[in-house]
């Protein structure tokens, strides 16, 4: 996607858009881990008791319902993980389509069989680490963690002046027309009064 506009705005209207893309479309994120028994480090000698291991890639996944979801909705799923979790399994137990990571790569390994608690939310924007505490209640087997609520994995735009004062800027985007769904989003907003 291009857009011309003239040079001194550039930046701040590409950085307009890129912020837009970011925040205000809501997508289903994980948010929390509950594990069903505690998992503890010792820090003696380096012995470990019932480790978990999760790996980044949760956070690489796009989440899609066959449904419209409301804001702020929250849907809990439940997974037996023994051994090595991968995308492929989860896709095999989840209601959520998932897209993003090859089907290989894992998400949990455990020493030991023991079920997993995954909490997802329908929101926009990014959420810290205490705005997602609030929405659960407190307990000792659950992991809360910030979340970034976007469905495009990757956004950037490059600038090129051209003459008489313009300059032209290049969206490069992971999803197929997001940047002109934003540019729809924010003609709303910036009317002449």
């Amino acid at each position: 996607m291009q857009l011309t506009v003239p040079t001194g705005i550039s930046l701040a209207v590409a950085n307009l858009i890129r912020g837009t893309i970011l925040s205000q479309f809501p997508s289903w994120r994980p948010f929390a881990y509950e594990f069903d028994s505690k998992a503890s480090i010792l820090s003696v000698d380096s012995i470990m008791e019932d480790p978990i291991s999760i790996h980044g890639a949760v956070s690489s996944l796009t989440f899609t319902l066959d449904r419209d979801p409301a804001l702020g909705e929250i849907l809990p799923e439940s997974y037996a993980v023994e051994g090595r979790f991968t995308v492929g399994q989860l896709k095999s137990l989840t209601q959520f389509q998932l897209s993003g990571v090859t089907d290989g790569f894992p998400l949990f390994t455990s020493v030991k069989p023991l079920n997993v608690k995954v909490w997802y939310l329908f929101s926009s924007g990014k959420r810290d680490e205490d705005q997602n505490r609030k929405l659960l209640p407190t307990s000792n087997n659950v992991v809360i963690f910030s979340s970034r609520h976007t469905s495009v994995e990757e956004i950037s735009f490059k600038l090129n002046e051209i003459s008489g004062g313009l300059t032209e800027i290049i969206f490069t985007c992971s999803e197929v027309g997001v940047v002109e769904k934003a540019i729809g989003f924010l003609s709303n907003y910036l009317v002449a009064a």
